[in-house]
């Protein structure tokens, strides 16, 4: 494939990144110009006309970004405690195995995926039961296992071990017999969009104990029915399987481990309760019901933290009270799921749960990537947050190490950052921009003194303004940048980066909100703003917008300077995009046509509402 550069880029594997912007200033230097014709037909440029407004970005106050220390992830899990100990002489690190922070660790795995991703390491182990096999809380077995959920899964993976001895060093060392394996939660395709009213949340919920000596008694509400290897919680954690409830076998009462929550959409506000619904011996006996906790959270992004409140501070496995963490998946918030641990490690919970229909709800994050190779349009996992990508399940700043506001960098800026096993390069526009960002990144190989870069992908991640704050009459202009590729259907390639200089790659865009229209243009490097690569039509729907981008009547020409054939591409493509910040005081969107056998586009773009002096 010939690519044909019109501005300064880097190319790799048919993909661009943004540069680093000369001028790190953080408006956009944008008036008339007149320049080259990129056009398929020839066309001279226009003079400036007299008395031309000039425009600068709307002031507004800029964004400072909260430094989250707690990380968020997919999903969490954590090992079922186990005290492994010398029998004649415990130390007291081997009377105590808590549940410290460091234990729970994020994951990522497909739904599909989770029995096997911990039950083949559980079935490796010399001393695991083979003839009582794993116990996989979402194996439909019973009422309590059959958990109709499709973007999150929250429970536990166990299988039983015999005991082990070590008489080495003079020791004599136990690993106890019982229960081994994990408690976790996962969730797929974070939330974008969410409901606009309160919605109940109905599911389940799953926990697992520290390992103390000093528990030397059947907790209130459990049982050894299941599992018989000593006091639980004691040298082994006690989990759900231990729990005293009802498995559905015998009668129609109520089940399991259930939650229930409520979520004020409204308000960001959440609140709920998890319960146990204790065993019955038939369907005719009374069935005892305990509340072991109270949640409250506000939401963030697609995220909530807060609190889960123990209901009885004297019970042995569920007195201490818990920091709540956990988000919202499925495009529109259709499930939730999150964990909860207590400050002294006695306790890890995981829930989720699954709401009712509701009539509407509303896009509130934006995020997507294009693969620069293939032009392949994907939605990105987002944490509702447009200071970060999310990739591989792990968020990726957008801001350089140390710099907690957009305003602070760079107008475009480019920074290489360690993921995994691998260096993501990353480039950011733009700096004048707080809600919308857009740019590239690509995975750095090679060496030091000749880098590769493979994997490109252009990306546009959004905080939309609320629907209730875009405005219902006016109008507004909005200048900004755009980046992207135009590939013809013989196989060349023009591509294009952002910039904020004068005569550089530039966006414009009027909006109508009295009539909900959108038109716009982008303008190619030293192109002519009446000549624009691309003319947007579009139409405002709620605190988003939709259309159709088009060239002009005679394509464009993807290399104007070739003394060759030229590559004419003719685009007919579909955008969308949506209004960002305070008062819908930014924009940006994508355009994406990627039709086998027609000419191809992938392009990012975004924008400042303006004010200007006649």
């Amino acid at each position: 494939m010939r690519v044909h550069l019109k501005t300064t880029l880097s190319v790799l594997v048919g993909a661009i990144l943004l540069n680093a912007c000369a001028s790190g200033k953080g408006t956009f230097e944008l008036g008339n110009v007149n320049s080259l014709n990129t056009q398929g037909a020839n066309q001279h440029a226009s003079p400036t006309p007299p008395n031309a407004p000039t425009y600068q970005d709307e002031q507004n106050t800029r964004r400072k970004l909260d430094i989250d220390n707690q990380e968020p992830a997919l999903g969490y899990a954590v090992e079922i405690p186990r005290r492994v100990f010398d029998m004649r002489n415990p130390t007291p690190e081997e009377l105590t195995v808590n549940i410290t922070a460091d234990k729970v660790k994020p994951i990522n795995h497909g739904l599909d995926a989770l029995p096997n991703a911990f039950g083949d390491e559980l079935e490796k182990n010399p001393k695991y039961v083979l003839d009582n096999g794993i116990y996989y809380s979402h194996d439909k077995s019973s009422k309590a296992t059959t958990r109709e959920l499709d973007f999150v899964r929250s429970g536990y993976v166990i299988a039983e071990k015999r005991i082990e001895f070590d008489r080495t060093g003079g020791a004599f060392r136990q690993n106890p017999a019982g229960q081994y394996g994990y408690v976790f939660y996962q969730g797929v395709s974070p939330a974008t969009a969410f409901p606009t009213v309160t919605a109940i949340y109905n599911g389940t919920w799953d926990f697992v104990s520290n390992a103390i000596s000093t528990r030397k008694e059947l907790p209130e509400g459990f049982t050894d029915d299941l599992m018989s290897y000593g006091v639980k919680g004691n040298t082994v954690g006690a989990t759900s399987l231990d729990a005293d409830i009802n498995r559905g076998r015998d009668n129609d009462k109520p089940v399991g481990l259930h939650s229930v929550l409520e979520v004020n959409f409204a308000n960001k506000t959440l609140t709920g309760k998890l319960t146990q619904n204790h065993n019955i011996i038939n369907q005719s006996a009374n069935q005892t019901v305990s509340e072991r906790y109270r949640l409250d959270g506000k939401l963030k992004g697609n995220r909530f933290v807060g609190t889960a409140t123990a209901n009885n501070k004297e019970h042995a496995i569920f007195g201490k009270d818990g920091a709540l963490e956990g988000g919202f998946f499925g495009s529109n918030a259709e499930e939730l799921a999150g964990k909860f641990l207590t400050p002294d490690g006695s306790l890890f919970g995981v829930f989720a749960g699954k709401r009712g229909v509701v009539d509407k709800v509303q896009t509130q994050f934006d995020a997507t990537a294009i693969d620069s190779k293939t032009l392949t349009k994907t939605n990105m996992d987002t944490f509702g947050q447009a200071s970060h990508l999310v990739i591989d399940g792990k968020l990726v700043s957008l801001l350089p190490e140390g710099v907690s506001s957009f305003a602070d960098m760079k107008f475009i800026n480019t920074h290489q950052i360690a993921h995994g096993d691998k260096k993501l390069s990353i480039t950011v526009c733009c700096n004048n921009l707080d809600y919308v960002k857009f740019g590239g990144y690509g995975t750095v190989g090679g060496t030091a003194d000749t880098p590769v870069l493979s994997d490109g992908k252009l990306f546009l991640v959004g905080e939309r303004t609320d629907t209730s704050a875009i405005p219902t009459s006016g109008t507004a202009h909005y200048r900004g940048t755009w980046e992207g590729y135009i590939d013809s259907k013989d196989g060349r390639r023009w591509a294009s980066s952002a910039s904020n200089l004068t005569t550089g790659t530039r966006s414009r865009f009027d909006v109508d909100f009295g009539s909900k229209s959108l038109i716009g243009k982008l303008i190619a490097d030293n192109g002519l703003e009446d000549n624009p690569v691309l003319t947007l039509n579009g139409t405002i729907t709620g605190n988003g917008f939709s259309g159709t981008a088009k060239t002009g009547v005679n394509g464009f020409n993807l290399d104007p300077n070739s003394t060759g054939a030229s590559a004419i591409a003719h685009i007919n493509a579909d955008f969308h995009g949506g209004f960002y910040g305070v008062n819908a005081s930014e924009l940006g969107g994508v355009i994406h046509h990627d039709k086998v056998g027609e000419d191809k586009i992938g392009v990012v773009f975004g924008g400042k509402r303006q004010t200007n002096t006649p």
